[in-house]
Protein backbone atom coordinates (compact mmCIF):
# COMPACT_ATOMS: atom_id res chain seq x y z
CA UNK A 1 0.00 0.00 0.00
CA UNK A 2 1.26 3.52 -0.69
CA UNK A 3 2.39 5.60 2.26
CA UNK A 4 0.60 8.80 3.17
CA UNK A 5 0.80 11.26 0.32
CA UNK A 6 2.43 8.73 -2.02
CA UNK A 7 0.53 8.48 -5.32
CA UNK A 8 -0.74 5.11 -6.48
CA UNK A 9 1.12 5.62 -9.75
CA UNK A 10 4.49 5.20 -8.02
CA UNK A 11 3.26 2.09 -6.23
CA UNK A 12 2.10 0.51 -9.47
CA UNK A 13 5.39 1.46 -11.12
CA UNK A 14 7.35 -0.26 -8.34
CA UNK A 15 5.14 -3.34 -8.67
CA UNK A 16 5.75 -3.40 -12.40
CA UNK A 17 9.49 -3.06 -11.87
CA UNK A 18 9.66 -5.79 -9.23
CA UNK A 19 7.55 -8.12 -11.33
CA UNK A 20 9.96 -7.79 -14.24
CA UNK A 21 13.06 -8.51 -12.10
CA UNK A 22 11.86 -11.24 -9.75
CA UNK A 23 10.13 -13.55 -12.25
CA UNK A 24 12.40 -16.43 -13.17
CA UNK A 25 12.44 -18.44 -16.32
CA UNK A 26 13.58 -21.65 -14.75
CA UNK A 27 10.25 -23.42 -15.20
CA UNK A 28 9.25 -25.81 -17.90
CA UNK A 29 7.22 -23.14 -19.70
CA UNK A 30 8.40 -21.78 -23.05
CA UNK A 31 10.42 -18.58 -22.80
CA UNK A 32 8.16 -16.86 -25.32
CA UNK A 33 5.09 -17.46 -23.08
CA UNK A 34 6.81 -16.12 -19.97
CA UNK A 35 8.13 -13.13 -21.86
CA UNK A 36 4.67 -12.29 -23.17
CA UNK A 37 3.27 -12.74 -19.65
CA UNK A 38 5.78 -10.34 -18.13
CA UNK A 39 5.26 -7.87 -20.98
CA UNK A 40 1.51 -7.85 -20.41
CA UNK A 41 2.00 -7.38 -16.67
CA UNK A 42 4.36 -4.47 -17.21
CA UNK A 43 1.90 -2.80 -19.59
CA UNK A 44 -1.01 -3.37 -17.25
CA UNK A 45 0.76 -1.97 -14.20
CA UNK A 46 2.16 0.90 -16.23
CA UNK A 47 -1.37 1.76 -17.40
CA UNK A 48 -2.81 1.55 -13.90
CA UNK A 49 0.11 3.52 -12.54
CA UNK A 50 -0.19 6.33 -15.07
CA UNK A 51 -1.13 9.59 -13.28
CA UNK A 52 -3.90 10.20 -15.80
CA UNK A 53 -5.53 6.81 -15.19
CA UNK A 54 -8.06 8.01 -12.54
CA UNK A 55 -9.00 11.00 -14.71
CA UNK A 56 -9.55 8.84 -17.79
CA UNK A 57 -11.34 6.06 -15.89
CA UNK A 58 -13.60 8.48 -13.99
CA UNK A 59 -14.43 10.35 -17.17
CA UNK A 60 -15.30 7.13 -19.02
CA UNK A 61 -17.52 5.98 -16.15
CA UNK A 62 -19.28 9.36 -16.25
CA UNK A 63 -19.83 9.15 -20.00
CA UNK A 64 -21.03 5.54 -19.81
CA UNK A 65 -23.44 6.39 -17.01
CA UNK A 66 -24.64 9.38 -19.02
CA UNK A 67 -25.57 7.04 -21.89
CA UNK A 68 -27.89 5.14 -19.55
CA UNK A 69 -29.76 8.37 -18.86
CA UNK A 70 -29.57 9.66 -22.43
CA UNK A 71 -31.22 6.51 -23.82
CA UNK A 72 -34.66 7.00 -22.18
CA UNK A 73 -34.40 10.80 -22.37
CA UNK A 74 -34.23 10.65 -26.17
CA UNK A 75 -37.31 8.40 -26.26
CA UNK A 76 -38.40 7.44 -29.77
CA UNK A 77 -35.63 9.59 -31.25
CA UNK A 78 -32.92 7.35 -29.76
CA UNK A 79 -30.72 5.58 -32.32
CA UNK A 80 -30.94 1.81 -32.63
CA UNK A 81 -27.66 1.24 -30.76
CA UNK A 82 -29.14 2.86 -27.64
CA UNK A 83 -32.19 0.55 -27.56
CA UNK A 84 -30.47 -2.11 -25.36
CA UNK A 85 -29.77 0.61 -22.79
CA UNK A 86 -33.40 1.75 -23.03
CA UNK A 87 -34.54 -1.77 -22.17
CA UNK A 88 -32.08 -1.95 -19.30
CA UNK A 89 -33.49 1.29 -17.90
CA UNK A 90 -37.04 -0.05 -18.23
CA UNK A 91 -38.06 2.44 -20.94
CA UNK A 92 -41.60 1.79 -22.16
CA UNK A 93 -42.38 3.05 -25.68
CA UNK A 94 -46.07 3.23 -24.82
CA UNK A 95 -45.60 5.66 -21.96
CA UNK A 96 -42.56 7.27 -23.53
CA UNK A 97 -40.88 7.08 -20.11
CA UNK A 98 -38.60 4.97 -17.94
CA UNK A 99 -38.97 4.42 -14.19
CA UNK A 100 -37.13 7.18 -12.37
CA UNK A 101 -36.04 4.92 -9.51
CA UNK A 102 -34.29 2.42 -11.79
CA UNK A 103 -32.44 5.14 -13.70
CA UNK A 104 -31.49 6.90 -10.48
CA UNK A 105 -29.97 3.66 -9.16
CA UNK A 106 -27.85 3.33 -12.31
CA UNK A 107 -26.66 6.92 -11.94
CA UNK A 108 -25.87 6.37 -8.26
CA UNK A 109 -23.81 3.30 -9.10
CA UNK A 110 -21.84 5.34 -11.63
CA UNK A 111 -21.08 8.07 -9.11
CA UNK A 112 -20.10 5.50 -6.49
CA UNK A 113 -17.61 4.04 -8.96
CA UNK A 114 -16.14 7.50 -9.60
CA UNK A 115 -15.99 8.03 -5.84
CA UNK A 116 -14.06 4.80 -5.31
CA UNK A 117 -11.60 5.78 -8.05
CA UNK A 118 -11.17 9.18 -6.44
CA UNK A 119 -10.53 7.62 -3.03
CA UNK A 120 -7.99 5.10 -4.32
CA UNK A 121 -6.16 7.48 -6.63
CA UNK A 122 -6.69 10.76 -4.80
CA UNK A 123 -3.06 11.83 -4.98
CA UNK A 124 -2.76 11.41 -8.75
CA UNK A 125 -6.24 12.79 -9.38
CA UNK A 126 -5.58 15.92 -7.35
CA UNK A 127 -2.23 16.58 -9.02
CA UNK A 128 -3.56 16.14 -12.57
CA UNK A 129 -6.68 18.24 -12.04
CA UNK A 130 -4.59 21.00 -10.42
CA UNK A 131 -1.97 21.07 -13.16
CA UNK A 132 -3.94 20.32 -16.36
CA UNK A 133 -6.84 22.69 -16.91
CA UNK A 134 -8.13 20.87 -20.00
CA UNK A 135 -8.19 17.52 -18.18
CA UNK A 136 -9.99 19.15 -15.25
CA UNK A 137 -12.67 20.63 -17.54
CA UNK A 138 -13.22 17.36 -19.43
CA UNK A 139 -13.36 15.37 -16.19
CA UNK A 140 -15.85 17.81 -14.70
CA UNK A 141 -18.09 17.73 -17.77
CA UNK A 142 -18.03 13.94 -18.01
CA UNK A 143 -18.88 13.42 -14.35
CA UNK A 144 -21.57 16.13 -14.33
CA UNK A 145 -23.25 14.73 -17.46
CA UNK A 146 -25.33 11.98 -15.77
CA UNK A 147 -26.83 14.38 -13.22
CA UNK A 148 -27.60 16.98 -15.90
CA UNK A 149 -29.28 14.38 -18.11
CA UNK A 150 -31.23 13.04 -15.13
CA UNK A 151 -32.68 16.50 -14.47
CA UNK A 152 -33.43 16.96 -18.18
CA UNK A 153 -35.16 13.57 -18.35
CA UNK A 154 -37.37 14.39 -15.36
CA UNK A 155 -38.24 17.81 -16.80
CA UNK A 156 -39.14 16.25 -20.17
CA UNK A 157 -41.31 13.59 -18.55
CA UNK A 158 -39.05 10.81 -19.89
CA UNK A 159 -38.15 9.68 -16.36
CA UNK A 160 -41.19 9.28 -14.16
CA UNK A 161 -42.44 7.60 -11.02
CA UNK A 162 -44.62 4.77 -12.34
CA UNK A 163 -47.83 4.12 -10.42
CA UNK A 164 -47.68 0.93 -8.37
CA UNK A 165 -50.68 -0.45 -10.27
CA UNK A 166 -48.87 -0.35 -13.61
CA UNK A 167 -45.15 -0.92 -12.97
CA UNK A 168 -44.56 -2.20 -16.49
CA UNK A 169 -47.73 -1.16 -18.34
CA UNK A 170 -47.87 -4.63 -19.83
CA UNK A 171 -49.88 -5.00 -23.02
CA UNK A 172 -53.02 -7.10 -22.44
CA UNK A 173 -54.81 -9.11 -25.12
CA UNK A 174 -58.03 -10.35 -23.48
CA UNK A 175 -61.24 -9.41 -25.36
CA UNK A 176 -62.98 -6.36 -23.92
CA UNK A 177 -66.45 -7.24 -22.54
CA UNK A 178 -69.04 -6.20 -25.11
CA UNK A 179 -72.11 -4.08 -24.35
CA UNK A 180 -74.80 -2.09 -26.08
CA UNK A 181 -76.01 1.21 -24.59
CA UNK A 182 -77.48 4.49 -25.80
CA UNK A 183 -75.56 7.73 -26.38
CA UNK A 184 -76.61 11.33 -25.73
CA UNK A 185 -78.30 11.52 -29.13
CA UNK A 186 -80.42 8.45 -28.43
CA UNK A 187 -78.40 6.25 -30.81
CA UNK A 188 -77.49 2.69 -29.82
CA UNK A 189 -73.77 2.11 -29.36
CA UNK A 190 -72.22 -1.35 -29.17
CA UNK A 191 -68.57 -1.85 -28.39
CA UNK A 192 -68.25 -4.60 -30.99
CA UNK A 193 -69.57 -2.18 -33.61
CA UNK A 194 -66.53 0.04 -33.06
CA UNK A 195 -64.00 -2.54 -34.26
CA UNK A 196 -61.31 -0.92 -36.37
CA UNK A 197 -61.03 2.05 -34.03
CA UNK A 198 -59.23 2.56 -30.75
CA UNK A 199 -61.77 3.03 -27.96
CA UNK A 200 -61.04 4.89 -24.73
CA UNK A 201 -63.67 3.99 -22.14
CA UNK A 202 -64.30 5.61 -18.76
CA UNK A 203 -67.09 5.94 -16.18
CA UNK A 204 -68.66 9.13 -14.80
CA UNK A 205 -71.88 10.84 -13.77
CA UNK A 206 -73.05 14.31 -14.72
CA UNK A 207 -73.55 15.62 -11.17
CA UNK A 208 -70.03 14.59 -10.09
CA UNK A 209 -68.38 17.64 -8.47
CA UNK A 210 -64.76 16.52 -8.48
CA UNK A 211 -63.04 13.90 -10.63
CA UNK A 212 -65.51 13.53 -13.51
CA UNK A 213 -65.19 16.94 -15.24
CA UNK A 214 -61.36 16.74 -15.47
CA UNK A 215 -61.63 13.07 -16.42
CA UNK A 216 -63.90 13.89 -19.36
CA UNK A 217 -61.76 16.90 -20.28
CA UNK A 218 -58.73 14.63 -20.55
CA UNK A 219 -60.73 12.17 -22.64
CA UNK A 220 -61.88 15.00 -24.93
CA UNK A 221 -58.30 16.26 -25.30
CA UNK A 222 -56.91 12.79 -26.07
CA UNK A 223 -59.58 12.06 -28.69
CA UNK A 224 -59.18 15.49 -30.30
CA UNK A 225 -55.41 15.10 -30.43
CA UNK A 226 -55.79 11.68 -32.08
CA UNK A 227 -58.27 13.12 -34.56
CA UNK A 228 -55.83 15.84 -35.59
CA UNK A 229 -53.32 13.08 -36.27
CA UNK A 230 -55.78 11.17 -38.44
CA UNK A 231 -56.03 8.28 -35.97
CA UNK A 232 -59.32 6.34 -35.69
CA UNK A 233 -60.26 6.89 -32.03
CA UNK A 234 -63.56 7.25 -30.19
CA UNK A 235 -64.19 8.09 -26.53
CA UNK A 236 -66.95 6.42 -24.52
CA UNK A 237 -68.11 7.49 -21.05
CA UNK A 238 -70.67 5.31 -19.25
CA UNK A 239 -72.87 6.96 -16.63
CA UNK A 240 -72.99 5.71 -13.06
CA UNK A 241 -76.25 7.56 -12.39
CA UNK A 242 -78.92 6.26 -14.82
CA UNK A 243 -81.73 7.73 -12.76
CA UNK A 244 -80.66 11.31 -13.56
CA UNK A 245 -78.44 10.88 -16.62
CA UNK A 246 -80.99 10.43 -19.40
CA UNK A 247 -79.87 10.90 -23.03
CA UNK A 248 -81.38 14.40 -23.04
CA UNK A 249 -79.60 15.34 -19.78
CA UNK A 250 -76.34 13.95 -21.14
CA UNK A 251 -76.74 15.94 -24.36
CA UNK A 252 -76.92 19.14 -22.31
CA UNK A 253 -73.96 18.03 -20.21
CA UNK A 254 -71.88 17.23 -23.30
CA UNK A 255 -72.63 20.69 -24.66
CA UNK A 256 -71.51 22.33 -21.41
CA UNK A 257 -68.18 20.49 -21.55
CA UNK A 258 -67.74 20.98 -25.30
CA UNK A 259 -67.17 17.28 -25.85
CA UNK A 260 -68.04 17.34 -29.54
CA UNK A 261 -68.67 14.25 -31.65
CA UNK A 262 -65.57 12.37 -30.53
CA UNK A 263 -66.86 11.53 -27.04
CA UNK A 264 -70.14 9.69 -26.62
CA UNK A 265 -71.87 9.68 -23.24
CA UNK A 266 -73.72 6.42 -22.65
CA UNK A 267 -76.73 5.53 -20.54
CA UNK A 268 -79.21 2.66 -20.52
CA UNK A 269 -81.36 0.43 -18.35
CA UNK A 270 -80.06 -0.01 -14.79
CA UNK A 271 -79.65 -3.77 -15.22
CA UNK A 272 -77.67 -3.31 -18.45
CA UNK A 273 -75.44 -0.74 -16.78
CA UNK A 274 -74.85 -2.96 -13.73
CA UNK A 275 -73.64 -5.70 -16.08
CA UNK A 276 -71.16 -3.27 -17.65
CA UNK A 277 -69.93 -2.13 -14.23
CA UNK A 278 -69.33 -5.73 -13.17
CA UNK A 279 -67.56 -6.61 -16.41
CA UNK A 280 -65.08 -3.74 -15.99
CA UNK A 281 -64.56 -4.04 -12.23
CA UNK A 282 -66.47 -0.88 -11.29
CA UNK A 283 -68.27 -0.95 -7.92
CA UNK A 284 -69.89 2.47 -7.46
CA UNK A 285 -70.96 3.44 -3.95
CA UNK A 286 -73.87 5.86 -3.61
CA UNK A 287 -73.58 8.11 -0.55
CA UNK A 288 -76.45 9.63 1.42
CA UNK A 289 -75.99 12.96 -0.35
CA UNK A 290 -76.32 11.23 -3.77
CA UNK A 291 -72.62 11.55 -4.52
CA UNK A 292 -71.10 8.42 -6.04
CA UNK A 293 -67.69 7.09 -5.06
CA UNK A 294 -65.94 5.43 -8.00
CA UNK A 295 -62.44 4.98 -9.46
CA UNK A 296 -61.15 7.17 -12.26
CA UNK A 297 -59.78 4.93 -14.97
CA UNK A 298 -59.21 4.84 -18.70
CA UNK A 299 -59.83 1.48 -20.36
CA UNK A 300 -58.05 1.56 -23.70
CA UNK A 301 -59.34 -0.99 -26.21
CA UNK A 302 -57.41 -1.79 -29.38
CA UNK A 303 -58.78 -1.91 -32.91
CA UNK A 304 -59.45 -5.65 -32.63
CA UNK A 305 -61.65 -5.21 -29.57
CA UNK A 306 -59.08 -6.31 -26.98
CA UNK A 307 -58.72 -4.56 -23.64
CA UNK A 308 -55.11 -3.44 -24.07
CA UNK A 309 -54.45 -1.14 -21.11
CA UNK A 310 -56.15 -0.03 -17.89
CA UNK A 311 -54.76 3.34 -16.81
CA UNK A 312 -55.41 4.99 -13.42
CA UNK A 313 -56.36 8.46 -14.63
CA UNK A 314 -55.27 10.34 -11.54
CA UNK A 315 -51.77 8.88 -11.54
CA UNK A 316 -50.57 9.18 -15.13
CA UNK A 317 -49.67 12.24 -17.19
CA UNK A 318 -51.81 13.10 -20.21
CA UNK A 319 -48.92 12.27 -22.51
CA UNK A 320 -49.06 8.61 -21.45
CA UNK A 321 -52.69 8.35 -22.54
CA UNK A 322 -51.81 10.03 -25.83
CA UNK A 323 -48.89 7.63 -26.34
CA UNK A 324 -51.09 4.59 -25.66
CA UNK A 325 -53.67 5.74 -28.21
CA UNK A 326 -50.99 6.48 -30.81
CA UNK A 327 -49.34 3.12 -30.21
CA UNK A 328 -52.59 1.17 -30.64
CA UNK A 329 -53.79 3.24 -33.61
CA UNK A 330 -50.60 2.42 -35.51
CA UNK A 331 -50.35 -1.17 -34.34
CA UNK A 332 -49.89 -3.66 -37.15
CA UNK A 333 -52.38 -6.43 -37.62
CA UNK A 334 -55.30 -4.28 -36.47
Amino acid sequence: MPTSGEPWSSTFSSWASSSSTTCSTGSGLPMSGLSADRDFSRKLFAWLGHPYFPVAAGGLVGLWTGLFVLAPTLGEAAPVWLEPLQRLCGYNPVTGAAPLDRTAILVTQGYLTVGVLGFLFWGDLRRVLASDRRAAVLFGLATALPAALLVAGIAAGRLAVFPAQIPDLARQVAPAPDFTLVDQAGRPVSLSGLRGRVVVLTFFYAHCPDICPPLLARLREAVADAGRGGMPVVGLAVTLDPGRDSPAALADFAGQLGLGDGVRLLSGRPDALRAVYAAYGIDPTVLSNNLIVHPGRFYVIDRQGRLAYVLPAGEIPQQWLTNVIRFLAREEGA
